[in-house]
């Protein structure tokens, strides 16, 4: 099973099976089952990594991990996916590991549209990249690099309309969220252990 998204209907022989292996069946938790998803893709994904290896092509290999989106796992009652811009939804993993590049852990907020002027760069070197919404994350390997450009702005949409705009200016410790059917703008800190 190589797909968190469905956690909610894994087959049940195998959601047990697989929750005793992993030693995260527990009744109790009312998010065992997405623990159970989520350590299958982390299994999957190490048999990949493992198969590069044996192949001997791991160090020539990009390798990008991400998400779309979050869960909100009960979060005020919503189980899935939601119209809000809650950090649980929006904080998701982004892993890049290229070759010849050595590992950094970047601590600013960075997004997926930062994905593709990235790779631009990486595979060719005088790639134009100035189209480009988002921003080459291989400039954080250089010291004192130039700060985001454009703020990063998330939209949510509940049947394909619209409902809330999020924004966060570069270099700033705050998320902006305009709810569009006309509720009071939310600020939150992104600074603090649960932003929401």
């Amino acid at each position: 099973n190589f797909d968190v998204r469905n956690w909610r209907e894994l087959d049940e022989a195998y959601a047990r099976e697989a929750g005793k292996r992993y030693k995260l069946y527990d009744e109790a938790d009312p998010i065992w089952r997405y623990r159970v998803a989520a350590r299958g893709v982390d299994q999957q994904f190490g048999r990949l990594l493992d198969g590069l290896r044996e192949l001997g092509i791991a160090n020539d290999t990009v390798l990008l991990f991400l998400s779309d989106h979050g869960e909100g796992l009960g979060r005020d009652g919503f189980w899935v996916h939601s119209v809000f811009l809650w950090e649980s939804l929006v904080h998701v993993p982004l892993l890049l590991r290229a070759p010849g590049v050595a590992p950094r852990v970047v601590q600013d907020v960075v997004s997926l549209v930062d994905v593709a002027p990235t790779l631009t760069r990486f595979m060719v070197s005088d790639a134009e990249t100035e189209g480009y919404q988002g921003q080459d994350l291989l400039e954080y390997l250089v010291p004192g690099h130039p700060p985001r450009r454009l703020p990063l702005i998330m939209m949510s949409t509940l049947k394909e309309v619209p409902v809330r705009l999020g924004i966060i200016a570069p270099a700033s410790p705050w998320k902006l969220v305009l709810p569009l059917e006309g509720a009071v703008p939310e600020l939150y800190d992104l600074r603090a252990a649960d932003p929401d």
